[in-house]
């Protein structure tokens, strides 16, 4: 029996003369053999022993011809009404991730992709396909912007870590300066901490108004040599000025630079000459992501120096 004129009903394809046919044993309902091992069972499994019809879409082939003379399959481009809510369009492209495994990104398949995110597939795929479509790089990332040194440790892009914790450094230095570089500072500093190890603790209590608080002489001359080492307010500006510039940026464009970076990565490692499987794997330790627990301690420390 030939099945050229039904539908496979898990992938909604029309059946060809060329393809491997399987047949339910239990209710006839045919099925693409591949479509039949990915779902595990009968699409029609739930219907079996009831009194339920079990049908199978007909496709009425001269019908179907005259829709095929006369369709457009050019790509659909992105109206203004759905660019207006991303969600919707993230969503609506998660959907055709979910029905079409053959999707592919700039001509390699999406499996490669796969690999390289590791975790949080299901968040990342629809936005490269999102990008792919609307060729724009802007979608928000939330680690990107809250810890950005953390995130991209995390998703092992090395150089723009280098490049966040290079600017982390000179930011530190350009504020630590005035301080570390004060000997009468150093040496006060060494003798609240010999008098009272939680000396710091009492500093910030004294200064937000704590009338509990008393604080020693040294520990007043510490605060006092404080308040006169401060940065000038415009420098101190300046520096939250950079640290969120850097945050917001990276909130706005991580997703892109992720994208691009696994791009490249893919197309280095689809001129090996391995095995599909294999190429997966090398992608898989090549991108993949570091544990959580080191990226995590890494992210809190960043949060709470800036």
């Amino acid at each position: 029996m030939k099945y050229s004129n039904y539908r496979c009903p898990v992938c909604s394809n029309q059946f060809t003369e060329e393809d491997d046919v399987v047949v339910c044993p239990d209710c006839g309902t045919p099925h693409h053999r591949e479509c039949y091992v990915n779902n595990g069972k009968c699409f029609n499994q739930d219907k079996h022993g009831t009194n339920e019809p079990i049908e199978v879409e007909f496709v009425d082939v001269e019908e179907n011809e005259n829709i095929q003379e006369n369709a457009d399959f050019s790509q659909p481009e992105l109206n203004e009404s759905r660019t207006e809510n991303p969600q919707e369009i993230v969503q609506e492209i998660f959907e055709e991730f979910k029905n079409n495994k053959d999707y592919s990104l700039n001509g390699k398949h999406i499996s490669f992709y796969e690999a390289a995110i590791g975790k949080n597939q299901k968040y990342y795929v629809p936005r490269f396909m999102l990008m792919d479509k609307s060729k724009k790089a802007v979608s928000w990332n939330i680690g990107g912007f809250f810890v950005p040194l953390a995130w991209c440790l995390y998703r092992k892009m090395y150089k723009f870590a280098a490049i966040i914790f290079a600017l982390y450094i000179l930011l530190i230095g350009t504020i630590g300066f005035n301080f570390m570089s004060n000997e009468e500072f150093v040496n006060t500093v060494v003798e609240c901490a010999e008098e009272d190890p939680n000396f710091y603790e009492n500093i910030l209590l004294y200064n937000t108004s704590d009338s509990s608080v008393s604080l020693t002489e040294k520990q007043m001359k510490l605060n006092e040599l404080t308040n006169n080492l401060k940065l000038p307010v415009p420098v101190q500006i300046m520096t939250y000025v950079i640290v969120y510039g850097v945050r917001i940026l990276m909130g706005i464009y991580a997703t892109n630079l992720y994208y691009k970076k696994l791009t490249n990565n893919i197309e280095k490692v689809d001129k090996l000459d391995l095995s599909p499987d294999m190429k997966r794997s090398v992608l898989f330790r090549k991108c993949g992501t570091l544990p959580f627990i080191i990226v995590a301690i890494i992210g809190f420390f960043e949060w709470q120096m800036f």
